[in-house]
């Protein structure tokens, strides 16, 4: 049995901790380092098994 997922990209956006650092980006490689300098700069969660 398929499970689907939908969300808007609306929604998605708001959610975004990053999405003005990407605003005057050119290409894909200047907006993987802005990602990538996001990540250092932010303690990441700490994972939990599914389901919880």
């Amino acid at each position: 049995m398929a499970v689907y997922f939908s969300f808007t990209v609306d929604g998605l956006a708001k959610r975004s901790l990053y999405l003005d650092r990407l605003e005057h980006t050119v290409g894909i490689s200047q907006v993987m380092r802005r990602i990538e300098e996001f990540r250092y700069g932010v303690t990441p969660r700490i994972p939990r098994a599914f389901p919880h």
